[in-house]
């Protein structure tokens, strides 16, 4: 894994009990104290949601499927973390995910982070990893085991994990990094980029009109839950990212 560090500056106004940290409100004209919400961090960016730029090797092996697929070759190529799925079947993919879980982050990462001075970890996560759904629910089997590998090394080393829910159900901005690119194939060998994003719901830009998803946003709220309550009990998850960019 590469490790790509950045500094956080972060003033917390309100912070709740959830994860065992103690309350927090901000007064009028109070001290926020910088220093003790400053994070020294990384980001485990490429492990559980998929983005081919970090991690073209597990997407090399797509490439020629014209050759090999024909006019079929769009349901055979993988472009995110949903058509790496759809693109290999629930056993490979599944396969695959678990070996590249196992040894894109390790132990010896974590010794590396803890003695440069790292103390936070950013994690970020799919929501069909806490509300299972579609191609993702038997692919993604095991993701939930490794969070807790992670959680327990970070504990060991000393290290704090923060939560970011990186991929939304319908795709928060039509990228590969919210689990689904959205995509139009020109022909089997040619795809554009469509900028189309249905997770808060949808746009017309003829009558510049909008139409809430619900379901799409009831459905957030409860991976939130979910979140919450399988990890309350850990006093290094010192919070979560709601959604991503």
């Amino acid at each position: 894994m590469s490790l790509y560090l950045l500094s956080i500056t972060l003033i917390a106004c309100v912070l709740t009990q959830s994860f065992g940290i103690e309350q927090y409100q901000c007064e009028d004209n109070g001290n926020t104290n910088r220093n003790k919400w400053h994070m020294r961090g990384t980001s485990l960016g490429g492990w559980l949601v998929l983005e081919p730029w970090i991690t073209p090797s597990l997407f090399y092996q797509f490439l020629g499927a014209y050759e090999k697929w024909g006019d079929d070759s769009p349901n055979h190529i993988g472009l995110d973390s949903y058509t790496f799925c759809t693109a290999l079947g629930d056993v490979e993919a599944n396969k695959q995910l678990r070996r590249h879980w196992a040894t894109w982050v390790t132990e010896e990462d974590f010794i590396q982070l803890a003695s440069s001075g790292i103390d936070t970890i950013r994690v970020p996560v799919g929501d069909w990893i806490f509300v299972p759904y579609g191609p993702y629910a038997n692919c993604f089997a095991g993701a939930l085991d490794e969070i807790d590998r992670i959680l327990a090394l970070a504990k060991k080393y000393k290290l704090n994990i923060l939560f970011d829910i990186h991929a939304m159900k319908g795709s928060q901005n039509a990228n590969d990094n919210s689990g689904k690119a959205s995509v139009h194939w020109n022909n089997p060998n040619s795809y554009e980029k469509v900028l189309s994003a249905s997770w808060m719901g949808t746009f017309d830009p003829i009558t510049l009109t909008t139409e809430v998803n619900s379901s799409y946003m009831t459905h957030s709220l409860q991976v939130i839950d979910n979140i919450l309550e399988l990890y309350k009990g850990h006093d290094n998850v010192v919070g979560i990212e709601a959604v991503n960019e």
